[in-house]
């Protein structure tokens, strides 16, 4: 009797040692982006990075009905047409988003369709390898026009885009300035401290995407740095306040913080 409890005991214990030992593998196994090229990503590993990655939040919005208020759902989209992209970007410190829509791009909101928001750090090195990776699957760029978008020069501006997926009354967006969003704009770190917008581009005809701009650096010092640990960007667009939190840890890059 004591014998058989000693068995099953440790049956339990082997196999309790396996299952740690399996999740600790799990736990340090590096993610793709991390050991391969950008240029040998998959169009699925290019849809993982632009919405189910460290760098990116999605936000919809269900409308309870035309007049009423917005209710936010966080949710993770499917893959969408971006409309950033290698080619268009300027290479000065305000980068412009590529002039290309979606196949179903309209002006007006669909009333049935909740407006979905991908939140994205533009600047980051994985974000604008999967945009580029992207653009050279579907043959709208050249490995040069690749590899000089990805290594663009953002001068002092970690940029924040935001792409209006679906559901938004895009004549709305196009006419937002920098003075319109600048008082419901902030990266918010946890200690509460405040980066306030420095350049706002907006979206233009054709295009769904608005691009933030923040200082990379204040008095000489990074804004954001790894010991801040969460950061959480908000805006308002429209009767749409947007709301998306970043664990820093999570967007380390080939060993360093990657805004």
């Amino acid at each position: 009797m004591i014998l058989d409890k000693w068995t099953r005991r440790k049956k339990f214990i082997g196999g309790l040692l396996t299952l740690l030992a399996v999740t600790s593998a799990i736990a340090l196994a590096k993610a793709f982006w991390e050991e391969k090229a950008y240029t040998q990503w998959t169009r699925k590993e290019v849809e993982r990075v632009l919405t189910d990655s460290p760098w990116v939040e999605s936000q919809s919005f269900s409308e309870v009905n035309m007049e009423g208020p917005a209710r936010p759902v966080m949710s993770r989209p499917p893959g969408e047409s971006s409309a950033e992209g290698p080619g268009t970007a300027d290479s000065g410190p305000a980068p412009q988003p590529t002039p290309q829509a979606p196949a179903d791009y309209t002006r007006g909101p669909d009333p049935q369709t909740p407006a979905l928001y991908l939140v994205r750090w533009f600047s980051a090195k994985p974000v604008r390898m999967a945009l580029a990776q992207s653009a050279l699957l579907n043959g709208g760029s050249d490995p040069k026009q690749a590899e000089d978008f990805v290594n663009q020069d953002l001068g002092n501006f970690i940029v924040i885009s935001v792409h209006a997926a679906r559901g938004q009354d895009l004549q709305e967006l196009e006419g937002l300035t920098k003075a319109a969003v600048k008082a419901d704009t902030f990266l918010i770190k946890k200690n509460k401290e405040r980066l306030e917008i420095a350049e706002f581009n907006p979206i233009s005809r054709g295009s769904r995407t608005m691009l933030f701009l923040f200082p990379r650096t204040v008095d000489g010092k990074p804004s954001i740095i790894l010991e801040d640990k969460e950061v959480r960007f908000v805006t308002r667009l429209g009767k749409h306040k947007i709301s998306c939190k970043f664990k820093l840890q999570d967007m380390i890059f080939r060993g360093q913080l990657e805004l």
